[in-house]
């Protein structure tokens, strides 16, 4: 049928693809005519995605088509590697964009599957072999699709009705009915079925099967697969050509599952806050032991004062999860030694000192006083930079060296400004890294220092750099947990590790690992909840991994897990709420839970019983909404009254967020769909 050579065109000093026309499937005059008029709108079409026609000459036996030379594997070959869930979802969102400008220009494919797509040499993708010609009854359609290299590639009736690959043919095609730009998109529809669930479109074995699944669009189910990503393809599977969502809505809607909601990464910001506490604490003691030995008489007190706050109230607070009384014992802290007699500004004195600036710029942070913390870590971070050039083998001095400077690119990340939360990042794990390698005992800093890093990876978006920095992270704390396995600080440090690895998993989509990593955290959780039976804490990192194994599988579609979690996660939080009902965190975690029970008895249709657990949203939020307090508190109290059909109470809540640029995209769809925001083109 066709013949398709590689050449080189002298005059342009380029390569091209010399695609050679049989004579026994010429065009008459009539259907060259409008061959020519379409390949000329395909020919400027300046797109990327699209291999582009540079020419069309005309010889005495045959004709021939001068194309973009592309080299890559085609989309069939590729996907058999198996890509993760965002690579594919590159790929689709790509091949959705470029149908798209396609279908702006009037241009229909009538062929579309996974071997006429390209992956590049640059991993991008190339759509071959556009449809170019029908006659205006469209009774009859010609296609460069059926002048493939195979004759079994395509099905063409004997009187040339239908055209195209049967496997990824929509129901109007097989038909014999037009062609329109709504059945690319079924052909589209199927084409990601096979890209994202690695199975054919249809499990048959045989033609008249084949046909009889085609005509009443009886594809492979779509169980397991995103649920996002399911409701696309179900918009695009329609039978009805009428009722299919376009190109356009198709790449929107892919583009919206590339930038989700953080949710999880602002969860793994409130872990590592709390481990950094801990590991805070643990230093402190250790520098009071020490200076005990050589303290001078004037120091004595404050050293009193600081073994009280890190044995007394330290561990109060970390078991209530109160920050407002360390806030307070660490201003009498500053105050002293900013009152001590210049004869006694020793070195010794400002290395504790420093100490309490960075204990308490991570406290401030907690209390969400970014710039008070960063004022604090800042002053910090200069005294030891010059007490570590100084002392350079005072290793518990580079330590806390390291930790601040984490610290302060936490502090950066959470402000926004990723620039300078990377050169803290990248500095901190060079100290720690420097420092593990003089002494092994100093392990916890630079493992922390790695998952700052893979924190910030999160929020670029650049999941794989994540992952691999979070993996390097996890396989030291499994030998430190190893090797002291009744050491709880080490077991929660495996599973912060752990809960990153996950929250790399599923930014990437990769659900299942997700879950199963999430799974190994909360038995860690369980662990450590049974030690230490009275701590909070412990009981608030099960509802955290409780809560996110049901997101994770009401995104995977497997809503009767994801109700079992966070029904577990909301029993707990209520009853630690309850407790302590002045405390907004423990409230917006139960609120959390219940919210993600709503969700789950909505898409069971059980509209009663997900109303009930909006409605509990609301009362448990409405205080922090009112007041404008913690910005996940007021988002959940927006989207369960848009939830709710209580529009008026989103809008109210949503502009504070707005103000506070929240830029969840869930929430930015729901202000959107209210109006509170520009539409993005």
């Amino acid at each position: 049928m066709s013949e398709i050579y590689q050449g080189f065109d002298e005059t342009l000093q380029r390569t091209v693809a010399l695609k050679f026309i049989h004579a026994g499937h010429r065009l008459d005059a009539a259907h060259k005519q409008r061959f020519l008029a379409e390949a000329r709108i395909l020919s400027r079409l300046d797109h990327q995605g699209i291999c582009r026609i540079h020419d069309f000459i005309e010889l005495d036996d045959r004709e021939v088509l001068v194309l973009e030379y592309i080299e890559g594997t085609t989309l069939l070959t590729w996907s058999e590697g198996k890509p993760s869930f965002r690579s594919a979802l590159e790929k689709a969102l790509q091949i959705a964009d470029a149908l798209a400008a396609a279908h702006d220009q009037g241009v229909i494919h009538r062929d579309l599957k996974p071997e006429n797509i390209m992956i590049t040499k640059q991993k991008t993708i190339k759509i071959l072999d556009f449809g170019l010609a029908r006659t205006e009854s469209q009774d009859t359609t010609h296609s460069l699709a059926a002048l493939s290299t195979s004759a079994s590639a395509a099905e063409t009736s004997h009187g040339g009705k239908v055209v195209g690959t049967l496997m990824y043919m929509s129901p109007e095609q097989a038909r014999a009915e037009p062609a329109t730009p709504a059945s690319d998109v079924y052909s589209l529809g199927l084409t990601f079925l096979h890209l994202f669930t690695g199975k054919k479109p249809y499990e048959v074995t045989s033609r008249v099967d084949l046909l009889e699944a085609v005509l009443h669009s009886h594809y492979a189910n779509l169980n397991g697969l995103d649920r996002d990503l399911r409701r696309i393809l179900l918009a695009m599977l329609h039978p009805d050509p009428t009722k299919r969502i376009n190109a356009r809505t198709v790449a929107m809607r892919l583009a919206a599952i590339m930038e989700r909601p953080k949710r999880r990464v602002a969860r793994l910001a409130v872990v590592l806050a709390i481990v950094a506490a801990m590991a805070g604490g643990f230093r402190h003691l250790r520098a009071v032991t020490q200076a005990r030995n050589q303290a001078m008489e004037a120091r004595r007190d404050a050293e009193s004062l600081i073994n009280f706050l890190v044995d007394d109230l330290y561990t109060d607070l970390q078991k209530i999860g109160r920050a407002e009384v360390m806030h307070d014992v660490l201003n009498r802290a500053e105050h002293y030694w900013k009152d001590l007699p210049s004869d006694q500004q020793t070195d010794n004195n400002r290395a504790m000192r420093a100490r309490i600036e960075g204990q308490h710029a991570t406290v401030l942070e907690d209390l969400g006083q970014l710039d008070e913390a960063l004022a604090r870590g800042e002053h910090a971070h200069k005294t030891w930079t010059n007490l570590t050039q100084q002392y350079p083998n005072e290793l518990s001095w580079q330590e806390e060296h390291a930790e601040v400077t984490y610290r302060l690119g936490v502090l950066h990340l959470t402000k926004g400004d990723k620039p300078t939360a990377l050169s803290y990042y990248q500095q901190s794990i060079r100290i720690a890294k420097s420092l593990f390698e003089r002494d092994p005992r100093f392990t916890y800093q630079y493992i922390r220092s790695l998952v700052g890093m893979g924190s910030l990876y999160l929020e670029e978006n650049r999941c794989q750099d994540a992952l691999d920095v979070f993996t390097q992270s996890e396989s030291i704390s499994a030998k430190m947990v190893k090797d002291n396995p009744s050491n709880t600080r080490f077991i929660r440090k495996w599973g912060v590790d752990l809960y990153s690895m996950a929250i790399a998993e599923f930014c990437l989509g990769n659900y299942m690992r997700a879950a199963e990593h999430y799974l190994k955290v909360l038995d860690n959780d369980m662990l450590l909840a049974t030690l230490e039976p009275d701590n909070v804490q412990f009981k608030v990192d099960i509802c955290y991994t409780q809560t996110a194994l049901s997101e994770v599988y009401l995104k995977s579609g497997q809503v009767e897990l994801a109700m079992k979690y966070a029904g577990q996660s909301g029993a707990i939080a209520s009853d630690l709420a309850a407790q302590d009902q002045g405390n907004m965190d423990l409230a917006y975690l139960a609120a959390d839970a219940d919210y993600l029970q709503g969700i789950g008895y909505r898409e069971m249709g059980l509209e009663k019983e997900s109303k009930g657990y909006f409605q509990r949203v609301q009362s448990r939020m409405q205080k922090a909404a009112s007041e404008g307090k913690l910005n996940d508190a007021l988002h959940l109290y927006t989207m369960s009254s848009w939830a709710l059909g209580d529009t008026e109470k989103a809008r109210q809540s949503a502009r504070k967020l707005i103000a506070a640029n929240w830029s969840d995209p869930e929430f930015l769809d729901v202000a959107k769909a209210m109006g509170l925001l520009d539409p993005i083109l």
